[in-house]
C-alpha cells in the first residue's frame, strides 16, 4: 500500500457541492505554510484587520502539477471583528480561477511595508549586522461559492468605490449595460472563507528596549512611506 507524502489531502466535496477537483483518490498539497518565529507571530483580528484594510491586494498561490500558480488581485474584506470572508475577482482565463473552482487549497499572502535597518541603529553596531524588518500576513482560505448575477455586479461596484475614494470619478454605474454584458462571461467572482488567518511582523522585537526605541527613531528620522508605516506597527505592538 502506497503512503501519502507529507502535508498532503485527498480531494474532497464541500457541504454545498461544489466539486473540488479530480478523481477520487487523488492528492492535493495542503496549503502553504509560512516560517514564522514565535517572537514575530501577530494573530489579533484587530491587527490583522486594519493590516488587511491598509494592503487590500494579494498573491493568490496554490500548488498544482508539482509547481506553484500564482495570481494576484484585490479584494474585499467582509465587515466583522474577525477576518472571516474575503471577495475577489479574477480574470476566467486566468488559470487560477479554474484552480480555485476545481477546490485547490489556495493561500493568500499579502505584503505589507518593508525597510532596511541598518546595523549603526543599534547600541553596538560593530558586533551586530543589517537586517529588514517587514510586515506580510497569509491566509489559508477555501472557496464558499462563485459570485455570479448581482452578487458578481456587487463586487465590482464595492471594488470600485472603495478604490475610488469619497469622491469617486468613476462608479460601476458609468459603464453601459451593454459593455458590461459584455464583460461579465470573462470574470469570475469568488467568496473565500479564511480557515487561518496569521501575520508575521518582523520588527525588531527580537533587540533590547533601547535597539527598539533607536530603530523606530531611525526610521521616523528616514521617513520613506514603509519606514512610518513600520514605525507605526512597532507602536501598535508596543515594541518601541
Amino acid at each position: 500500500m502506497s503512503r501519502l507524502p507529507p502535508r498532503c489531502r485527498r480531494f474532497t466535496t464541500s457541504p454545498d457541492g461544489l466539486d473540488t477537483g479530480a478523481p477520487p483518490g487523488e492528492l492535493s498539497p495542503a496549503p502553504m505554510s509560512m516560517y514564522l518565529p514565535r517572537t514575530f507571530a501577530v494573530s489579533a483580528p484587530a491587527h490583522l484587520r486594519r493590516f488587511l484594510d491598509e494592503h487590500p491586494f494579494a498573491a493568490i498561490l496554490a500548488a498544482h502539477d508539482g509547481d506553484v500558480a500564482v495570481a494576484h488581485a484585490p479584494f474585499l474584506l467582509d465587515p466583522g471583528e474577525t477576518v472571516g470572508r474575503v471577495r475577489l475577482h479574477l480574470a476566467r482565463a486566468n488559470p487560477m480561477a479554474a484552480l480555485a473552482v476545481e477546490g485547490a487549497g489556495l493561500t493568500l499572502l499579502v505584503q505589507g511595508p518593508d525597510a532596511y535597518v541598518s546595523a549603526a541603529w543599534y547600541g553596538e553596531p560593530s558586533r551586530q549586522v543589517p537586517t529588514w524588518n517587514y510586515a506580510v500576513v497569509r491566509l489559508r482560505v477555501r472557496v464558499e461559492r462563485r459570485l455570479e448575477g448581482d452578487a458578481l455586479r456587487d463586487l465590482l461596484g464595492e471594488i470600485a468605490a472603495r478604490f475610488e475614494g469619497d469622491d469617486p470619478a468613476w462608479s460601476l454605474a458609468t459603464l453601459s449595460p451593454e459593455a458590461l454584458a459584455a464583460m461579465l462571461p470573462h470574470i469570475i467572482g469568488l467568496s473565500l472563507v479564511v480557515e487561518e488567518a496569521e501575520g508575521k511582523f518582523k520588527v525588531s522585537q527580537n533587540r533590547s528596549h533601547d535597539d527598539q526605541a533607536r530603530v523606530a527613531s531611525a526610521l521616523t528620522d528616514r521617513g520613506r512611506p514603509d519606514d512610518l508605516a513600520l514605525a507605526r506597527w512597532m507602536h501598535a505592538l508596543g515594541v518601541s
